[in-house]
């Protein structure tokens, strides 16, 4: 049964690699043939990529299928605001964010000094999280509650790259887990039954951990993170 399980993933693997080198001839193929052609691909050159793809497994092809399209972007912003009343201003800022569909992540206020006195000095730090469609939007409302802006930084960062490799990836795992599955239900001996079930528990542990960041880079890029300082 091992010896099973071993040649099952030499074979995965030179499927993977024939299939990549494929696509490469192929799709070179096909721009020499257009450029002599006219722009029109050459039947020959069709008929040999039909056959290569119709010769390929079938969990091998939707495992390379891509998915992602759109950009995913992370997008931040973190400003301090100078304002009269701080406490208030925070308590507007909450309000903006659950109006855009968001909501507050963090929220603390400081107090120094007497306020009887006339002394005292507060600072509100405030963090919501608001749809990354709403994000100038609600950083335009933000800006508007202070009498001066003095400091502020937006970031954004492109994880469309990440994203889509990180769904290719776990495609590619899933059809080796449901290979691992049938090649279990064939198992004669308990102790054939254990080899494959521990190849299968590690890939499923690969596949929760790719599923796990892909969850985390899904809820950045739709949520945009704000953090305000009033003072």
């Amino acid at each position: 049964m091992v010896r099973i399980v071993k040649a099952f993933l030499l074979s995965a693997v030179f499927l993977l690699v024939g299939c990549s080198q494929s696509s490469n001839t192929s799709n070179s193929n096909s721009t020499r043939n257009s450029e002599l052609s006219g722009g029109a691909p050459s039947a020959a050159t069709s008929d040999t990529a039909a056959s290569q793809q119709t010769s390929l497994p079938a969990n091998i092809n939707a495992a390379q299928a891509p998915t992602t399209t759109t950009r995913k972007i992370i997008q931040n912003a973190a400003l301090t605001l100078e304002t009269d009343k701080p406490a208030e201003g925070g308590q507007r800022i909450a309000a903006i964010a659950e109006q855009s569909g968001g909501y507050v992540a963090s929220n603390e206020t400081r107090q120094r000094g007497d306020e009887d006195a006339g002394g005292a000095s507060v600072t509100v730090n405030i963090e919501v999280r608001v749809p990354s469609a709403q994000f100038n939007n609600v950083l335009e409302k933000i800006r508007g509650l202070g009498s001066r802006v003095s400091n502020e930084k937006t970031t954004g960062q492109d994880v469309t790259e990440e994203f889509i490799d990180l769904e290719a990836r776990i495609r590619t795992k899933q059809a080796l887990e449901a290979q691992f599955i049938e090649i279990m239900r064939t198992a004669k001996t308990v102790r054939d039954a254990l080899e494959v079930q521990t190849q299968l528990a590690e890939v499923r542990t690969e596949i929760e951990r790719l599923q796990g960041r892909l969850r985390y880079l899904e809820n950045q890029t739709s949520l945009s993170t704000i953090k305000v300082t009033l003072y």
